[in-house]
């Protein structure tokens, strides 16, 4: 690239600080600063572009992203169009439990999220990460090649740290429109750095189509994948079942064509989104093949938690656990609705046999884990055994630290004993992680209240609103 001189560092002095200078000058109130953004953002939707990388990271090419927006296209993208749960990261404790090397994927927002006060928009808050964040993006950089799309490199804090930590042994892609119109950082950069080079790209969209040209087109996406497999599945069912049929009795050609018939249901099933629809698919299941026991146990969770109806919800746990005692899904779910049905002699009893079978079960993930603690810990809640609630959520967050519920669950139990502080937090961590999770939103209008936040609950308020008003759940 061009040597950087001089000129160069003088040019940028005044257009590195404008954007921190007008975000300083509209309004010196974080929150306000934080609702000028959220009012830009909302307004937006991420582009066909962003599909294409969700599928990509679905398929494991890429596992950290970095990013200084505070927008959330990416995880939103990769959790509607495809099966992959991503881990996103935008306050500074949490950072801390960041792992780069592991197999699922991580969003890591340099500079927080947009949805709180704690983002960093002004000069001042610009000049450094926070200390956990910059060690985390020093520990990437030590063994991780970086591709840098669509950063100008003007933040001294990020640019700060490629400087001091970039490795030899590891690639430095930096795409831009013109290697003659750069940053006199990003110059400087790559050209003190072994491994580092300019490449000149049109836009963003063009870099993520030659992607997909390069890679998913000749390997099939994700979606392709998984249709194409269906069909073969199918197609073998079908072929088997001919074979078996030519030398069938009539008994067992019934019998087969049953078999037949439920496993198209199953399919609907997978592939429907609406839970009503899914209830009748999964009822008609069970009509035609009444030892299924998933079938019992999903519809028991439809009851539970979008029915409320806790007597038939019990009925189908049991159910599937006739037909399997060593279920401990199913124990799990009979014991959610044994709490909301106030019989808690009996959810305990179930929810610490669903413990004691997930421990022992060796293919069970700690996000799965997460969720069985997560289900006690709201027990306790709802007898008030508070202590024992607060170490059931805990465990359930350092199992998923991303995991909302126990956040929202843990923010429930600090409010009831009065401690707002530790209550406000919790409450924040579970809208940061989920910004539709209408409880989280309640709890913490009520803790706003008694912290005599007047405002603050009240727009809490009208979020609730708005979410229940385009029902959202």
């Amino acid at each position: 690239m061009p040597e950087a001189d001089w000129n160069d560092y003088e040019s940028h002095l005044v257009s590195d600080a404008k954007y921190g200078f007008w975000m300083d000058a509209y309004n010196n109130s974080p929150r306000e600063r934080q609702r000028l953004v959220e009012a830009l953002i909302e307004e937006c939707n991420p582009g066909g572009a962003y599909v294409i990388l969700a599928h990509m990271i679905d398929k494991g090419y890429f596992n950290n992203i970095l990013t200084t927006n505070f927008d959330d296209f990416i995880n939103e993208t990769v959790a509607y169009f495809t099966s992959k749960r991503v881990r996103f990261f935008a306050d500074d404790e949490i950072s801390q439990f960041i792992s780069i090397y592991g197999n699922k994927p991580n969003i890591i927002k340099l500079h927080g999220d947009y949805r709180y006060a704690n983002i960093k928009n002004t000069s001042e808050e610009t000049m450094r990460l926070s200390k956990s964040m910059e060690e985390k993006l020093r520990e990437l950089l030590v063994n991780q090649d970086l591709i840098v799309i669509g950063y100008n490199g003007a933040d001294y804090s990020i640019m700060n740290v490629l400087q001091q930590m970039k490795s030899p042994n590891c690639e430095l892609l930096w795409c831009g429109l013109d290697e003659n119109n750069v940053h006199w950082r990003v110059a400087n950069l790559i050209n003190n750095t072994s491994n580092s080079w300019f490449i000149k790209i049109k836009d963003f969209d063009d870099v993520i189509s030659d992607f997909y040209y390069q890679f998913l087109e000749k390997s099939l996406g994700p979606v392709t994948r998984a249709r194409k497999r269906e069909d073969e599945f199918n197609r073998y069912i079908a072929e088997i079942s001919k074979k078996v049929k030519e030398n069938a009795s009539a008994t067992e050609i019934n019998k087969l064509e049953k078999q037949e018939v439920v496993w198209d249901l199953i399919n609907k099933t997978n592939k429907e989104t609406d839970e009503e629809k899914r209830f009748q698919l999964l009822s008609e299941i069970l009509k035609h093949d009444p030892d299924f026991t998933d079938a019992y146990m999903h519809r028991g969770f439809i009851y539970v938690n979008n029915k409320m109806d806790y007597d038939n919800a019990i009925k189908d746990f049991t159910e599937a656990i006739n037909r399997d005692d060593k279920n401990s899904s199913a124990y799990r779910g009979r014991g959610w609705a044994y709490t909301d049905r106030g019989d808690y002699d009996l959810a305990i009893k179930d929810l610490d046999t669903s413990i004691n079978l997930m421990e022992a079960s060796a293919n069970m993930s700690n996000i799965d884990k997460s969720v069985f603690y997560n289900t006690r810990g709201y027990y306790f809640l709802q007898t008030s055994r508070y202590p024992e609630a607060i170490v059931d959520l805990e465990k359930a967050i350092q199992l998923d630290p991303t995991y909302e519920y126990p956040y929202k669950h843990l923010a429930e139990v600090y409010y009831a004993q009065g401690k707002y502080e530790q209550a406000l937090e919790a409450a924040n961590k579970a809208i940061e992680f989920d910004r539709s999770y209408v409880s989280a939103y309640k709890i913490r209008s009520k803790i706003h209240m008694a912290m005599v936040h007047a405002d603050l609950a009240a727009a809490d308020d009208n979020t609730i609103k708005e979410l229940e008003k385009n029902k959202v759940t």
